[in-house]
């Protein structure tokens, strides 16, 4: 037997010794079960990481199921009390859609900062001004070329349509 022979022989009895290791209690494993020797193995798969027994572990969240993102001052965003799958719907204003290891035993989810200024539901979109022949919203070009139009004199950039529209507001 080779020394390289003894040693390929040495990590695969230490790599099946480590895989399916449980993490202690209060802690959760990586979902793709990500073995490691120390804490840096596990820290680069994400923050707030450690290494027990040969299992990646991260502290449980025992008040609720919340995810865990990978930047320390970031959140997950919630909708009606769970973490928004960012597979089904897409992120709002300050998220980005990312994997967390932590959730429902690993899902994408919309982790970030919200907004500082807060986001306008969109009931409170402002009424657009319809073209009778289109039936769809009168794109506008000039600042006052809205002006014209007693109930929507207001040109703005709406991100519903992706262009100016006349609007009743400064938000359509």
């Amino acid at each position: 037997m080779t020394a390289f022979s003894s040693l390929s022989t040495a990590v695969l009895l230490f790599v099946g010794a480590v895989v399916g290791q449980e993490c202690p209690r209060g802690m959760q494993s990586l979902a793709n079960g990500h073995y490691c020797i120390n804490d840096r193995g596990c820290e680069m798969q994400g923050t707030g990481f450690k290494c027990f027994s040969g299992t990646c572990c991260i502290k449980s969240h025992t008040e609720g199921p919340y995810p865990i993102c990978r930047g320390a001052d970031e959140e997950a965003e919630m909708k009606n009390g769970l973490a928004k799958n960012c597979l089904e719907e897409s992120c709002s204003d300050g998220y980005q859609c990312e994997y967390s290891h932590t959730y429902n035993n690993g899902q994408f989810v919309c982790c970030g900062r919200p907004p500082l200024v807060p986001v306008i539901p969109p009931s409170q979109y402002g009424v657009v001004k319809i073209n009778p022949h289109t039936g769809g919203p009168l794109p506008c070009i000039a600042g006052n070329s809205c002006r014209k139009f007693p109930d929507t004199p207001n040109c703005v950039y709406s991100n519903r349509f992706e262009f100016k529209v006349c609007c009743s507001t400064s938000y359509c």
